[in-house]
């Protein structure tokens, strides 16, 4: 259906419904999916930025839309799918891929911005996602909580450090005012956990809107 459509009202709603797949290794073993999928997602984001700007790409009028969904479905699959730099297909984007993240046509929103800020991030162009300086809607900051959760936790599990982004994304949440909700909260104290050593088990990362601290984070 990406390859077919051409409506950016259709691509979009497809494009959402990436996010209510659960993409593990697993699941992406069938490569030519996964990465048709994955593929689809950069190109539909790619296309909604006009490149010709002899200075940054400017995000074309009416593309809003597009650009949010293929943004959140490219983070989506490329985290849960434990997609790392040595993947062909990461490289092959890699090679192509230009800043998007701090374009000035993304200045006044900051859902868009922290979203493409990440890919950014995910495909080697490690331009800091300024979290202090967006204001976040509420719907869009558990997303981020979750999903960036899920960064921390693989990358633990690599014996890797927390990416800057998420680490810089629970210091920005633990200290806005308002407080956010309480599932970011929870996802966030998960985050620190993972950062001094805790353990966490896979099914914590499934549940949206936590309403607890797990006791495996309990000190």
């Amino acid at each position: 259906m990406l390859e077919r459509l051409s409506d950016p009202e259709d691509i979009s709603t497809i494009l959402r419904f990436i996010l209510e797949v659960l993409w593990t290794p697993d699941h992406l073993s069938d490569v030519d999916s996964s990465s048709l999928a994955l593929v689809r997602s950069y190109e539909h984001l790619s296309e909604a930025f006009d490149k010709d700007y002899a200075t940054q790409p400017i995000l074309i009028k009416g593309m809003r839309g597009q650009a949010f969904a293929a943004a959140k479905a490219f983070v989506h699959i490329f985290i849960q799918g434990d997609y790392t730099s040595g993947d062909p297909i990461v490289d092959a984007l890699r090679d192509r891929h230009i800043l998007l993240g701090s374009s000035s046509s993304l200045k006044d929103d900051a859902d868009l911005a922290s979203a493409i800020g990440i890919v950014d991030n995910l495909l080697g162009i490690r331009d800091p996602v300024q979290w202090s300086e967006l204001q976040l809607s509420s719907s869009h900051r558990l997303w981020l909580s979750n999903i960036l959760l899920y960064r921390a936790w693989y990358a633990t599990n690599h014996g890797m450090q927390v990416p800057n982004d998420v680490t810089g994304f629970v210091k920005h949440s633990l200290s806005s005012d308002p407080r956010p909700r309480l599932a970011v909260v929870t996802d966030c104290v998960l985050v620190v956990g993972l950062i001094v050593g805790h353990p966490l088990h896979e099914a914590d990362l499934l549940v949206w809107e936590k309403t607890y601290v797990p006791s495996a984070v309990h000190t």
